[in-house]
């Protein structure tokens, strides 16, 4: 998954399975201009094709296709004959979108010459200008601002671009946006100062060029909190000394206290990661769930307390690594997989079509599997939401927890599942549950949450909206349906379960 892009209902992932679907179900239009072929494209507008006509299975026009496949000098032709610039596929994407998706400089120059739009449709889809920053494409950056862009203009999130790029860490982005006029005295959809935002995410050339641009370092959140006390609650200790001291202690030790000094049976301390996942903490095992990093850029001081896995604070645990569905993009850091000779034991529980990597630590398993790993109990249910995916009981040190990692349109086939789950061994502990899509029935959700009965619900979304979470929360506390509710807001945010009350 990609961190905070300004286009947070996309992961690379899934755009990559529409987009290879979508090429494969076109017309003849398409067919021409996935083949490269100008002279077939000319022949087909000459004779009335039309060049907005979207294929059925992801709505991608011939004008997205030239972009994804490269095919760049077809696009004048299909502007020519008359092709929408600012078209959108169902998953909000114009094709200047996807050119900054794809980070290919000559595709937003030419769409920007031609007159795309650049604020986005104000609706789902994108800003150009906040999708590039959390992409990291400084140049496509000053290109967008070249050609007219708004620095001061905000994603269908609430949040400018430069916040996005402070939070991502991309501090050549934050360079070029802070001298070209971007506000520092604003709030995202957090309510938290530019400063302070960069504070949490732990950066700290990005919050020096913040504060030498004239933030406020004083500034309070609502609940009376500075960067500085912020920076030390998420671990980032050189921050908090670069920043004047409002007094505060720090709150960061949770982490490694958890660590050496576990919780007992039936005890849990779990972190949110940066990732969308999470680190599990029990009385002999550190459960890491789909905890891989996929570009993430690393804050200065990265730690449990703001959702990464590192060797240094990990080293002598036994760790479990599980996955709920495929995670093997190019570039992807595998930061779990990367500990492995770090630690007193490692394992890892994959689906068993994604055996991308191989080792005697590895467990490639079908859903309705049912083994032991490690000492971890583990029983793989099928929770595919259209592509593969598991969720998985386990047992533990005294606990019972469930985890999904996405959520399902249909939820009648898990929940008959995990009622013999339930049946056989009795409700359970933590269950982490992903958000529904906004606007969608919470029935679905509801009705895991009947079966479950649990103790203690960790919320958790694909594409890290966090931002709905309080709101869910809310309805799952109004429904009796479950004990406790975290919702984090940022990484590093950790439950510290003290058993079934």
């Amino acid at each position: 998954m990609f961190p905070r892009t300004g286009l947070p209902t996309i992961t690379a992932a899934a755009l990559i399975l529409v987009l290879t679907a979508g090429a494969s179900q076109a017309g003849e239009l398409h067919d021409a201009v996935q083949a490269g072929d100008a002279a077939r494209v000319r022949e087909l507008l000459a004779s009335g094709a039309d060049p907005g006509e979207a294929e059925p299975q992801a709505g991608f026009t011939p004008l997205h296709l030239c972009v994804y496949l490269g095919q760049l000098d077809l696009a004048p032709l299909l502007v020519e004959a008359g092709a929408d610039l600012d078209a959108r596929n169902p998953m909000g994407l114009s094709p200047l979108d996807l050119a900054v998706f794809v980070g290919n400089d000559q595709a937003v120059s030419f769409f920007v010459a031609q007159g795309a739009g650049l604020e986005g449709d104000g609706q789902s889809g994108p800003r150009p200008l906040a999708f590039a920053a959390g992409r990291g494409h400084a140049g496509i950056v000053e290109l967008l601002l070249e050609g007219g862009a708004r620095a001061d203009a905000v994603n269908s999130e609430g949040e400018t671009a430069v916040l996005v790029a402070a939070v991502a860490g991309h501090a050549d982005v934050v360079s070029v946006l802070l001298d070209k006029g971007a506000p520092i005295d604003v709030t995202g959809r957090h309510g938290l100062t530019l400063l302070q935002r960069a504070a949490v995410a732990g950066h700290q050339d990005v919050v020096e060029m913040i504060v030498a641009a004239g933030a406020d370092v004083q500034a309070r959140t609502t609940g009376g909190e500075t960067a500085h006390a912020l920076a030390l609650r998420y671990g980032h200790r050189q921050i908090a000394e670069s920043l004047p001291s409002d007094g505060s202690a720090s709150a960061a030790t949770a982490a490694p206290r958890a660590l050496a000094h576990p919780p007992s049976a039936g005890e849990a301390v779990a972190w949110y990661l940066a990732n969308r996942g999470w680190a599990i903490r029990t009385r002999d095992h550190l459960l890491a769930m789909d905890a891989e990093d996929f570009g993430i850029v690393p804050p200065t001081e990265p730690g449990l307390a703001n959702g990464f896995l590192v060797a240094g604070e990990l080293g002598g645990q036994n760790m479990v690594g599980l996955y709920t569905c495929y995670h093997g993009e190019p570039g992807e850091l595998s930061s779990a997989h990367e500990l492995a000779g770090q630690m007193e034991k490692s394992a890892y529980v994959h689906l068993a079509a994604d055996r991308f990597r191989d080792g005697p630590d590895c467990h490639y398993l079908e859903a309705g599997a049912r083994v032991d790993v490690n000492g971890v109990d583990v029983q793989t249910l099928d929770a595919s939401p259209g592509m593969p995916a598991h969720a998985y009981v386990l047992q533990v040190d005294d606990l019972r927890i469930f985890y999904q990692g996405f959520a399902v349109a249909e939820p009648a086939p898990l929940a008959a599942e995990l009622q013999k789950a339930v049946d056989a061994g009795g409700p359970v502990d933590l269950a982490f549950l992903p958000i529904p899509e906004p606007g969608k029935d919470l029935a679905p959700l509801f009705a895991l949450l009947e079966v479950l009965q649990p103790a203690a619900v960790c919320l958790l979304d694909p594409n890290r909206r966090t931002e709905l979470f309080p709101a869910l929360a809310d309805e799952i506390r109004s429904s009796d349906l479950a004990g406790q509710v975290f919702a984090p807001r940022f990484p590093g945010d950790r439950l510290e379960f003290t058993g079934r009350r």
